[in-house]
C-alpha cells in the first residue's frame, strides 16, 4: 500500500519535472520543494484549475524561474491557472490574461499573449492600454518626454490632471520609476493620495482627470509618450505648498 502510494507520488513529481523523494519530511524541504509538493498535491486530485496567491513572495529568482517553468507546463498540459500577484513584471512573464483590481474595484481586464509577428522574428503585445483623446476633437500624439533624476526625500508641492484625455508613460530604458496619484475629483483628496514603484519594463495610463505628480524618475531616462492635442483646458494644477507632503525612497 506504501510502496504504491509512493510510486503514484514519484510520477506525479516527475510529471511536472520535480526529483524529490516523496518519502521526505516537508519540514525539511526548502519553500520552494515545498510550494511544488502543494501543487503535485492538486495534481494528485486531477485538479482542473490551480489558484496561486503571492507564490513568488519567500523565492529566489533561481526558484522563480522553477516555479514558471512548471506553470508553463502545467498550461501546456491544458490546466487553468488564476495567478494572484502585485508583481507586474511576473504577470507579463507567464500570463494570457490580466484582470487588475484596485481597493476590490475592477480596473480593466486584457489579453497579454503576444503575437508572433515578422516571420517570427518580433512578438507583438496588442491593445495594451485604452487611448482616450477624442473629446472636443482632440487627436491622439506620440512624444518623447526626457525626465531627470529626482532626489529624495522630495516634497509634493502640487499635484495634475488632465480631464480631456488619458495620457500613456511608456519607459524607454529597462529601470524603475514612480508615480503619485489621487483618484478623479474636483482636487486631489490628501487622503487617498497613493505612491507606486512600476517595476523596469512596465508602462502606465492615466484615465482622464486622475490626479498625479509629474514623472518621478530614478534616473535620468526617456520616456515614449501618448496623449491628447487639442482645444479645451486638458491641464488644471492643484498648488500644495502649504501641505507636508513628504515623498521618501
Amino acid at each position: 500500500m506504501v510502496a504504491d502510494i509512493n510510486k503514484s507520488s514519484e510520477k506525479i513529481l516527475s510529471s511536472i519535472g520535480l526529483e524529490i523523494d516523496p518519502k521526505n519530511i516537508m519540514e525539511g524541504l526548502s519553500i520552494a520543494d515545498q510550494q511544488m509538493i502543494e501543487i503535485a498535491g492538486a495534481l494528485s486530485k486531477n485538479s482542473k484549475i490551480l489558484i496561486m496567491d503571492e507564490p513568488t513572495s519567500p523565492l529566489t529568482p533561481n526558484e522563480v524561474g522553477k516555479l514558471f517553468d512548471i506553470v508553463k507546463k502545467l498550461k501546456d498540459q491544458g490546466m487553468a491557472i488564476i495567478f494572484i500577484s502585485h508583481r507586474l513584471e511576473e504577470i507579463r512573464a507567464i500570463a494570457d490574461r490580466v484582470t487588475i483590481f484596485r481597493d476590490g474595484d475592477l480596473i480593466t481586464t486584457n489579453e497579454v499573449k503576444p503575437m508572433d509577428i515578422n516571420a517570427g522574428y518580433a512578438k507583438r503585445f496588442d491593445d495594451l492600454a485604452n487611448i482616450e483623446t477624442s473629446v472636443d476633437s482632440g487627436k491622439t500624439i506620440v512624444s518623447i518626454f526626457s525626465a531627470l533624476k529626482r532626489t529624495f526625500p522630495m516634497k509634493i508641492d502640487m499635484m495634475e490632471k488632465h480631464p480631456l484625455g488619458s495620457q500613456a508613460f511608456i519607459p524607454m530604458k529597462e529601470t524603475t520609476f514612480l508615480v503619485l496619484v489621487a483618484p478623479q475629483s474636483d482636487k486631489p483628496n490628501l487622503n487617498k493620495i497613493e505612491c507606486f514603484v512600476i517595476p523596469p519594463g512596465i508602462g502606465i495610463n492615466y484615465k482622464p482627470g486622475t490626479w498625479h505628480f509629474p514623472l518621478i524618475s530614478t534616473e535620468d531616462m526617456n520616456f515614449l509618450v501618448v496623449d491628447r492635442k487639442g482645444s479645451g483646458e486638458n491641464l488644471i494644477i492643484e498648488n500644495l505648498e502649504n501641505e507636508k507632503i513628504i515623498l521618501k525612497y
